[in-house]
């Protein structure tokens, strides 16, 4: 009788460091560049965007996904999941961080003031 071999699991076991790259692109905005990131969202998908953004915060501010998460009042959970593509960053959501003070509406691609702003999203 002959064996036949385990089969191998051939899907990637996914991790934060790998999940998701950043483009290039937009790695080379410096968190504090609002208008350079105003100018990223007219040439690149917003979700993109906004998802280098919260990266970029992380990054000037030396936060890990946790720290971060507590200094924007969101869940780390939520803030794994922006990052990595598994839920979008709703309009709302997008407000809520820029009236929260770390984020401006360029930030996010909004051209007006988080406290004039009219998106109820």
């Amino acid at each position: 009788m002959s064996k036949t071999p385990p089969k191998k699991n051939t899907k990637a076991k996914r991790t934060s460091r790998n999940s998701w790259n950043c483009p290039k692109e937009l790695r080379g905005i410096h968190f504090d560049d609002a208008e350079g990131w105003l100018k990223a969202y007219r040439s690149n998908d917003e979700q993109t965007v906004a998802r280098s953004v919260i990266l970029a915060f992380r990054r000037r501010y030396f936060l890990s996904q946790k720290d971060a998460a507590e200094k924007l009042g969101i869940s780390p959970n939520t803030l794994n999941k922006w990052e990595n593509g598994t839920a979008k960053i709703r309009w709302k959501s997008r407000n809520d961080l820029v009236s929260a003070g770390w984020f401006k509406p360029q930030h996010f691609g909004l051209d007006v003031p988080a406290s004039t702003s009219s998106l109820k999203g």
